[in-house]
C-alpha cells in the first residue's frame, strides 16, 4: 500500500494571512496526488476570501470574519478526510469507530475532483450549500452515524469473543474488519479471535460508543479508544494510540508572531510549546510505561515548533493558534482603540489648556499697559519732587524726605511688578507656542493612526 503523502512537497507555516495558513495545514492533511491538493486548496481559498469578503460588508472585522468563513468549514482534520474520502475512495484514512458522518455539500465538492473540467467557484454561503447547488444527486444528504443493530451475541452465551466482535463489525460497516495485533498488545496470543469479552448489549450504540465500551476488555490502557481505519481493502481496528503513532506527519511552525503578544512581555518559546502540549491532548505527549514512546513528539528550535503527530492533532494545534491569534487581534485592537482615545484625550487638554492661557495671556497684557503707566508717572513725580526739595526749610526738609522715600519705594515696587508682569507674559506665551507644537504633534500621530488602522 503506497502512502501518497510521499507525493505531496513540503509546506512550511509562515506568517501570512489567516487563511493562507489554514490552507497550508488543510493541504498537509490531504493525502491525495499533488495535483488534486493544489485543485482543492484553489478552490476553497476561492470561496474563504468571497466569505470573508461578504462577512466583512456585514460589519464583522477581518480577524472574525476570516474565524467564521472557517469555521463554516468544519474540523480541519474531518475536513480534509471528507475530501480525500470523496475523491479516492480507495485511500486510506482514519475514522474514528468508523463515523459515516459526511456533510453533503462537502462531499459534492470532493466528487468535483473528478470532474475533467473544472468545478465552478464558490461563492457567498456556506461551502455546502454551494457545492450542493453545483451538482444535484440523489446522494446529497448528510449519512447517519453507523450503529449496531444487535448485541455483541446474538444468542443467550455468557460470554463473547473478539471473533463475535469482528463479525458484529462486519455485519455492522458492510466491510472486511482486520485487528492490527501490534496495535493492541505485545502479546499476540491474546489477541486470538477466541479471546473471551464480556457480551455488551451494543444495539443502538454507535461504533465508536461500542468500540470506547468494549475496549478495557481488548486490553486498552486508559485514556485510549479503539478506532476503525479505513484502508483500500478492509477496516483496521486497533488503539488510537497506535494510529497516532502510525500515521504521524511531521509539521513546522513558524511561531514567531504567537511569541510576541500585543497585551504582555515575550513568552519564550519552550515555555509557549509546554502550554501546547498541556492544552491539547496532554496524555499524547506522555510516556505512558517505561521504554514506551510518546504518541507525538514535539521540540522547540529558535521560532520554529516542530510537531510530529496525528493529522487530529495539527488540526486541534492549528485550531488553537488561530484562536490565539485572533485574541491577539483582539487585544491589539484594544490597544489601538486606548491609543486613539489616549491621543484625542491628549488634544482636547491641549486645547483646553491653550485656550485658559490665551485667556491669562490677554488679561496679562491688558494689565501691562497700566503698570507701565503708573510707573511714568511715578518717575516723573518722584523728578520733580527732587527738584522742590530744596528750597524746605529744615522741618519741611524732613517731610519732604519721608515722602520722596515713599515715593521711590512705589516706584520700584511698580518696577517690580512690571518686571513680574513682562515674565509672565513671556512664560504664557512660551507655554502657548510649546502646547500648540504637542497639538500638532499629536495630531499628526492620530491622523496616521486613523489612515493607518482606521476609526
Amino acid at each position: 500500500m503506497t502512502d501518497t503523502r510521499q507525493e505531496l512537497d513540503p509546506i512550511t507555516s509562515s506568517a501570512r494571512d489567516p487563511i493562507d495558513r489554514w490552507l497550508d495545514v488543510f493541504v498537509r492533511l490531504l493525502r491525495v496526488p499533488k495535483a488534486d491538493a493544489q485543485r482543492i486548496r484553489d478552490e476553497l481559498e476561492d470561496h474563504l476570501r468571497a466569505r470573508v469578503d461578504d462577512l466583512m460588508v456585514t460589519g464583522q472585522s477581518e480577524p472574525e470574519a476570516v474565524r467564521l468563513a472557517v469555521a463554516e468549514l468544519g474540523e480541519t482534520a474531518e475536513l480534509a478526510r471528507q475530501f480525500q474520502t470523496a475523491a479516492k475512495p480507495h485511500r486510506r484514512r482514519t475514522m474514528l469507530a468508523a463515523s459515516a458522518i459526511v456533510s453533503a455539500g462537502l462531499v459534492t465538492s470532493a466528487v468535483l475532483l473528478t470532474q475533467p473540467a473544472a468545478p465552478p467557484p464558490l461563492s457567498s454561503g456556506s461551502a455546502a450549500s454551494q457545492a450542493a447547488a453545483a451538482i444535484q444527486t440523489p446522494d446529497n444528504v448528510p449519512a447517519e452515524p453507523v450503529t449496531f443493530a444487535r448485541g455483541l451475541v446474538a444468542d443467550d452465551r455468557d460470554a463473547a469473543t473478539l471473533g463475535d466482535l469482528i463479525a458484529l463489525l462486519e455485519e455492522t460497516t458492510g466491510q472486511r474488519v482486520i485487528v492490527l495485533y501490534a496495535g493492541i498488545a505485545s502479546q499476540g496470543s491474546r489477541l486470538d479471535p477466541r479471546m473471551t469479552i464480556r457480551p455488551f448489549d451494543l444495539a443502538g450504540l454507535t461504533v465508536e460508543q461500542g468500540l470506547d465500551l468494549v475496549g478495557t476488555d481488548l486490553g486498552a490502557r486508559p485514556g485510549d479508544t479503539f478506532v476503525l481505519n479505513t484502508t483500500e481493502t478492509a477496516l483496521e481496528l486497533a488503539p488510537q494510540s497506535f494510529f497516532d503513532r502510525r500515521d504521524a506527519v511531521l509539521i513546522e511552525y513558524d511561531i514567531r508572531e504567537l511569541l510576541y503578544p500585543p497585551a504582555g512581555s515575550y513568552i519564550e518559546p519552550t515555555r509557549f510549546a509546554t502550554t501546547v502540549t498541556s492544552l491539547i491532548e496532554p496524555g499524547l505527549w506522555e510516556t505512558v510505561v517505561q521504554g514506551s514512546t510518546p504518541r507525538a513528539r514535539m521540540g522547540v528550535l529558535s521560532t520554529t515548533m516542530f510537531v510530529n503527530a496525528h493529522p487530529r492533532v495539527h488540526a486541534q494545534i492549528e485550531g488553537l493558534f488561530d484562536r490565539i491569534r485572533s485574541r491577539y487581534a483582539d487585544q491589539l485592537a484594544e490597544s489601538r482603540r486606548a491609543e486613539r482615545e489616549g491621543m484625542v484625550a491628549e488634544i482636547e487638554r491641549l486645547e483646553e489648556q491653550i485656550a485658559a492661557s490665551r485667556a491669562q495671556l490677554e488679561e496679562e497684557r491688558a494689565r501691562l499697559p497700566e503698570l507701565e503707566t503708573l510707573r511714568d508717572e511715578l518717575r516723573v513725580e518722584l523728578h520733580l519732587f527732587e527738584e522742590s526739595m530744596g528750597q524746605a526749610d529744615a522741618e519741611g526738609a524732613v517731610r519732604e524726605r519721608i515722602r520722596y522715600e515713599a515715593l521711590g519705594s512705589r516706584l520700584a515696587e511698580t518696577r517690580s511688578d512690571v518686571d513680574r508682569l513682562r515674565s509672565s507674559i513671556g512664560r504664557i506665551e512660551k507655554s502657548i507656542d510649546q502646547r500648540e507644537a504637542n497639538l500638532a504633534l499629536t495630531s499628526k500621530r492620530l491622523e496616521a493612526h486613523l489612515v493607518e488602522h482606521g476609526g
